[in-house]
């Protein structure tokens, strides 16, 4: 039995080898989304940190979406936006059942970049990076900081006076990064509603008269496990025709073949460079300026903390990719 069994890997394995393609020199000409959408430069140039929290999703769809609208737009509200989207339909709740991380006591960490970026569609409009960004200049971990405050004032608001409450809250956020909040209101948003509800409502609050209209957008996700009808195209095919057009490109994928450890993780592809004899691909990561875990032959570009990966891992390691298209233009996947 032990024998068949072996037998088998070693045909599976054989034909999922045979099944890739190598990205020809002629299909990867040097190419960057940056230099193809200069005003963005420098939001894709710097080193994004999720910190502790699960919203890879949030920061792979807000990489794609800023492309669409021409500004960086905010992961932490991108991330909101999709948690009120589930918590806001019970059948989603259930279909997301596990969504909780590691960081919340309620809050959902875990999602899905094409998921976060049809919720955002669905809500028209979107905070900017520079009104509502993730990461503090000045504090790290302030995000996660906010949000188990807010998970806090919550559990106290039967017990707790109102006063306190609001001191607690302008710790998190004070009126000289989020404007000029209206604490009682935020309290009654808390009070009443789910906490994933009620973070994007404050959002929406810190962010009132500086939203992003989205325009008419399409969400594509080509998954080359379950093809269809449509499919007419193969995986690497498609990135390369979407960066080609200065789109970026969201990938999901399994860590291990960049990192020590093993996990279901989100990135986006920005850029591809003909070397070696082999097409590469440049991965925006969200990890921030740290390389420990990462294996020790993972090529890292120093100058953004980027990683580059050849067409073949790239074929092993994501199954699925995600990127934006205007309604009124033709799906790249089809000929």
């Amino acid at each position: 039995m032990k024998k068949i069994i072996l037998l088998l890997l070693f045909l599976v394995s054989n034909i999922q080898a045979a099944d890739f393609v190598p990205v020809s020199e002629n299909d990867c000409s040097n190419t960057d989304i940056r230099d193809h959408h200069p005003e963005l430069k420098e939001f894709f140039s710097t080193p994004r940190d999720q910190e502790s929290i699960s919203w890879c999703y949030g920061f792979v769809a807000a990489d794609l979406l800023s492309v669409e609208v021409g500004r960086p737009v905010s992961a932490l509200h991108m991330s909101s936006i999709f948690n009120k989207s589930v918590a806001s339909d019970e059948a989603e709740q259930k279909k997301y059942s596990s969504l909780k991380g590691r960081s919340f006591r309620y809050a959902f960490e875990y999602g899905f970049t094409d998921k976060a970026l049809e919720a955002a569609l669905t809500e028209g409009a979107i905070c900017p990076e520079e009104t509502l960004p993730f990461e503090s200049k000045i504090k790290k971990d302030a995000t996660v900081e906010m949000i188990k405050t807010i998970e806090s004032v919550k559990v106290q608001c039967k017990d707790t006076d109102k006063v306190h409450l609001k001191e607690e809250l302008k710790t998190v956020l004070p009126k000289n990064d989020y404007g000029d909040l209206n604490y009682n209101r935020i309290l009654r948003i808390i009070k009443k509603k789910d906490i994933n509800v009620s973070l994007e409502k404050i959002a929406s609050l810190v962010c009132k008269g500086h939203q992003i209209k989205i325009p008419p957008l399409r969400v594509v996700t080509f998954d080359k496990l379950k093809p269809t009808k449509e499919t007419t195209d193969s995986y690497l095919n498609v990135l390369n025709k979407a960066l080609t057009l200065g789109k970026p490109v969201g990938i999901y994928f399994d860590t291990k073949y960049i990192n020590k450890k093993s996990f279901n993780h989100q990135s986006s592809i920005i850029g591809r460079k003909w070397e070696n004899n082999k097409c590469h691909f440049r991965l925006r990561n969200s990890w921030g300026d740290y390389t420990g875990s990462y294996l020790p032959e993972t090529k890292i570009d120093p100058a953004d903390y980027s990683v580059w990966v050849t067409d073949e891992t790239l074929d092993k390691m994501s199954d699925h990719l995600t990127y934006l298209e205007s309604t009124s233009k033709k799906r790249l996947r089809k000929r």
